[in-house]
């Protein structure tokens, strides 16, 4: 049985909609999606404005040990506004999409993140704070899949491959140690 971590980007469905998971080996891999996530508006418009879930899970020999919200751990740092906080139930502190919708639509917030019309957007991760746990085992590599078994409380039942799992897009795959993506191969069932 394999060990690794699950990365979840999802929005339930709405004017949103998104279900991505990333399946990896190394927590340095996990830093680097996350900080990835963050170096465009678009990643802030939806963990901020949209509600945005964002956990990860930690499988040991194709176990669920551990989930949690990785929302406390991210503080926003918007020009114009007070600082933006998310807790584990996804409460936003510093923002409310109620009085930002009152604003005329080039002034909302959602607008100028959608439109990429913000500068300046600091994201700070606070790492040391985050209780991951270490991998132990047979670790799932690039080009491998896990069948998640039906018993495990999240994902029970689905196939995950190493790397970009997105549900929505139909789209996975990984990016090599050269940043080079590779789109997975799907064997014949």
């Amino acid at each position: 049985m394999r060990s690794f971590y699950v990365l979840e980007f999802s929005v339930t469905p709405g004017t949103v909609r998104r279900f991505e998971l990333w399946a990896l080996n190394d927590i340095q891999k996990i830093r680097q999606r996350l900080e990835e996530e963050f170096r465009t508006n678009q990643g802030v418009w939806l963990a901020v404005v949209h509600d945005e879930s964002i956990c990860l899970t930690t499988y040991q020999h194709g176990i669920n040990v551990q989930t949690f919200s990785l929302l406390p751990f991210f503080t926003f740092q918007i020009p114009g506004y007070a600082e933006i906080t998310i807790d584990e139930e996804g409460t936003v502190e510093g923002y409310s999409r109620r009085a930002d919708d009152l604003l005329p639509t080039g002034d909302q917030l959602s607008h100028r993140l959608v439109n990429e019309a913000v500068d300046g957007i600091r994201v700070e991760i606070d790492w040391d704070s985050m209780p991951i746990l270490p991998l132990d085992g047979d670790f799932l590599h690039p080009g491998e899949k896990f069948d998640i078994p039906y018993e495990c409380e999240r994902y029970g039942g689905m196939t995950v491959y190493y790397g970009l799992n997105d549900h929505e897009a139909g789209i996975y795959g990984y990016y090599d140690e050269d940043g080079n993506w590779i789109e997975t191969e799907f064997e014949e069932e």
